[in-house]
């Protein structure tokens, strides 16, 4: 259900190797699950909700960086002595996920008073401030909030680097493959300083110009921490000892006069626990049968045996789901799209809420589907009999409830979602019947249509 690409077409690629052959495997940093080319195995990816740690391998060589260091002296008469480079691994904070919020509508202008006509014992003052009060006083009509949303991609740098290396990654993640952490004796990790929680604000605080957001979620959010490569070079003169960091990557100094002790805080051994991410046999825990290796993908259903497996930490957890039946009476043809339904027992209203758990290229559409359900009420599924092959669910449990309550607040005058806590419960997963159509799907209950050219 995100516009932004993700899985094998995401733009930041990790290079490993397969579990099972040991053969050069590619996948994207969000894939949930992948192949093999060479033996074809089917993988899962582990680690999900996690923050896992990634390196860039350095292209620089330290021959390299000392020649370009050494070059870069100024030709004053003063002997400049440059030592052999270390690798100093510096951290950032990659955050990717689609942000939606509600923002407040603009007002109508308020009606002007009429002209009154003047009198000289100062009666018109008099009317002319009455009707001024009378139009304060009339109460603003409440309107729908306005649905926004954007793709989040920020790099940020993970501790305080005191002007030695660049904020942001910038764009080089995208031209760069991450590769799995592994610290290495021979290389300095600077650990990083800052909390996650942190950089999820600075992500916050960078959103686009207008009005301040009623209520925000972020949906298929993905933490990570990347350490990328910098080069120190120690250049002693007669009487001055600083240092020279070149970037590992593009092979330009980063900074020219920075003081020893400052490196030598950063160097200590501090470095917390690192995780990385694991695979495993992508196959039906209960039968073995080998599941879907969509890399959006984050509930699989095996065919086999007919049972539902949702992609948590370390491996599949099982799933109770529902399938509607087909509407009967007709001949048309049906696809089945998962959804992800919030029950409110004893709300005032609303007591049934819809999230969409599809692929879907425009948001809005599939907001506008789960108000649409939400509004009709609509009778959950009883049972899970179906013969038809199932949509993919691309939102997990935390995220179906999350998108939940959006969706909720958007039904609401102010946008936000109601605070009796009636919205706290788990969702449960279904796959309501979409009739194809010859240029959309239409959901049966709602009229809503769903163009085909924006479904994958």
């Amino acid at each position: 259900m995100t516009p932004a690409p993700q899985g094998a077409a995401a733009s930041v690629v990790v290079a490993t190797s397969c579990p099972r052959c040991g053969a050069p495997l590619e996948l994207g940093e969000t894939a949930n699950a992948t192949r093999c080319g060479h033996c074809r195995a089917h993988l899962a990816v582990t680690g999900r909700g996690q923050t896992l740690s990634y390196q860039i391998a350095p292209r620089v060589s330290p021959a390299d960086a000392r020649s370009l260091v050494r070059f870069a002296q100024p030709n004053n008469g003063t002997h400049h002595h440059v030592g052999d480079p270390r690798l100093f691994l510096f951290p950032y904070y990659r955050l990717t996920g689609l942000e939606l919020r509600w923002t407040r509508a603009p007002e109508p202008e308020r009606q002007r008073p009429r002209a009154t006509p003047r009198f000289a014992n100062g009666e018109a003052e008099l009317l002319a401030i009455a009707s001024a009060i009378a139009i304060a006083r009339q109460p603003r009509p409440l309107h729908s909030p306005l649905f926004g949303g954007r793709w989040v991609e920020r790099n940020v740098a993970a501790c305080d680097t005191a002007g030695l290396a660049s904020y942001s990654l910038g764009i080089r993640p995208s031209v760069l493959r991450l590769e799995l952490f592994r610290p290495d004796p021979a290389a300095t990790a600077v650990a990083p300083t800052y909390a996650a929680e942190q950089a999820l604000d600075l992500a916050k605080a960078a959103g686009p110009d207008g009005p301040a957001p009623l209520h925000t979620t972020m949906l298929a959010r993905h933490l990570s921490v990347v350490y990328f490569p910098y080069w120190v070079i120690d250049v002693r003169a007669t009487d001055r000892h600083r240092c020279v960091i070149v970037d590992g990557t593009s092979s330009s100094i980063v900074a020219s006069d920075i003081d020893p002790d400052v490196l030598m805080r950063l160097a200590a051994p501090r470095m917390p626990a690192v995780r990385t991410l694991g695979f495993r046999p992508l196959v039906c825990p209960n039968c073995g049968w080998d599941l879907p290796e969509d890399p959006d993908q984050v509930v699989f259903h095996c065919q086999s045996c007919m049972r539902a497996w949702e992609l948590s930490c370390d491996g599949l957890a099982s799933i109770p789901y529902a399938v509607a039946p087909i509407p009967k009476g007709t001949d048309s043809e049906y696809e089945m799209l998962p959804v992800w339904i919030l029950d409110r027992p004893g709300a005032e209203s609303h007591d049934r809420v819809f999230a969409p758990a599809f692929h879907f290229r425009n948001v809005r559409r599939a907001v506008d589907l789960g108000r649409s359900l939400t509004r009709i009420a609509a009778e959950p599924p009883e049972h899970a009999d179906c013969d038809r092959p199932l949509g993919r669910c691309h939102l997990d449990r935390a995220d179906g409830a999350a998108f939940g309550r959006f969706v909720l607040a958007g039904l609401q005058p102010d946008g936000l979602p109601p605070t009796d806590g009636s919205s706290a419960h788990a969702p449960t997963l279904a796959w309501l019947p979409f009739r194809v159509g010859p240029y959309a799907l239409h959901e049966p209950r709602t009229g809503t249509a769903l163009p085909k050219r924006l479904l994958p």
